[in-house]
């Protein structure tokens, strides 16, 4: 995925430095527009908000089983994720489980500076699943066509280490 962005956004750049290139052509300034154009609508609509991540189906992100009570569970997915560097926007019951709803705010953006990012949202869900007690995270880079950033499987690993250096203690 994360190669098809570069490509894009390469192809968006190399079009219009051609297209400047080509100042010798009538009709460069309708080619430019025409670029400018479909670049837009490539990554209009591109933007995760908390909505994308809160109504994901249940099934979505990565998921590990604890064998423990949902409560202790809840207890220590929050105590992991409150040492990271994110923020915990809201939690809340619903049909599917318990939810908590957080992002990560927006780091400076040079264009291949590793840590840049425009920020990300994300759910982890616990729920009961047979005699187990399930936990999901799913997360969503803010524009889907941001290079680096930190991404679900990331957040995933970091929740889960934390949550069992919880259990051992």
């Amino acid at each position: 995925m994360k190669l098809i962005r570069r490509v894009v956004v390469l192809l968006c750049i190399i079009f219009l430095v051609g297209c400047t290139s080509l100042s010798t052509l009538n009709d460069v300034a309708q080619l430019k527009k025409i670029v400018v154009s479909l670049c837009v609508v490539a990554f209009s609509g591109c933007y995760s908000t908390l909505s994308t991540v809160k109504d994901a189906d249940q099934s979505t992100g990565i998921s590990k089983e604890f064998n423990s009570d949902i409560e202790s569970t809840k207890s220590w997915a929050l105590t992991s994720i409150g040492r990271l560097n994110i923020n915990i926007i809201e939690t809340f019951e619903n049909e599917h489980g318990f939810n908590i709803l957080f992002s990560k705010d927006a780091t400076p953006m040079l264009y291949f500076e590793a840590d840049a990012s425009s920020g990300e949202v994300g759910r982890v869900l616990i729920y009961e699943k047979g005699g187990a007690t399930m936990v999901s995270v799913h997360s969503r880079l803010r524009v889907i066509t941001q290079f680096t950033g930190t991404h679900e499987q990331d957040f995933a690993t970091a929740i889960f280490t934390g949550m069992n250096e919880l259990i051992s203690r």
